[in-house]
């Protein structure tokens, strides 16, 4: 069972954050672990682990600081994009509604994954307890 929401919540939670929130088309995770103090290859895990949220663009950097990184950005925010947004990487962030919304479903996946851990650990009790019964009552019947 995977909890990749719980585990990497606080990443997520940045990434979203910051890439709706800026005003850039798109960035590196060379600048963005750069602006929120994140070490690059743990935003690249991130940003790799959650395609449905995050895009990667097929375009690479050329900036020396950043040379051959993917862009990545939001998919909400790159399915806004239009002919007429700046070329030049400048483009309106998201709107607090919107990037609420995204934090509203990774804390509603958080929230499922965390019960489906409940879930589990209350089968397996159930079960250690149906075995326990069968088991004294085999104990007893010899009795």
């Amino acid at each position: 069972m995977t909890s990749k929401y719980t585990k990497h919540f606080s990443t997520v939670v940045a990434l979203i954050t910051h890439l709706g929130a800026t005003n850039r088309r798109s960035r590196t995770p060379t600048f963005i672990g750069t602006d929120l103090g994140l070490d690059k290859q743990d935003v690249i895990s991130v940003l790799r682990l959650f395609p449905s949220v995050f895009r990667e663009s097929r375009t690479v950097s050329t900036e020396q600081e950043s040379k051959d990184d993917h862009f990545y950005t939001l998919h909400l925010r790159y399915s806004r994009r239009t002919d007429d947004d700046d070329k030049a990487g400048e483009s309106l962030p998201l709107s607090t509604d919107e990037i609420g919304m995204l934090l509203d479903l990774v804390a509603h996946m958080t929230h499922q994954e965390q019960q489906q851990k409940t879930n589990m650990f209350s089968m397996l009790a159930a079960i250690i307890a149906s075995v326990s019964a069968l088991f004294a009552a085999y104990i007893a019947s010899q009795a």
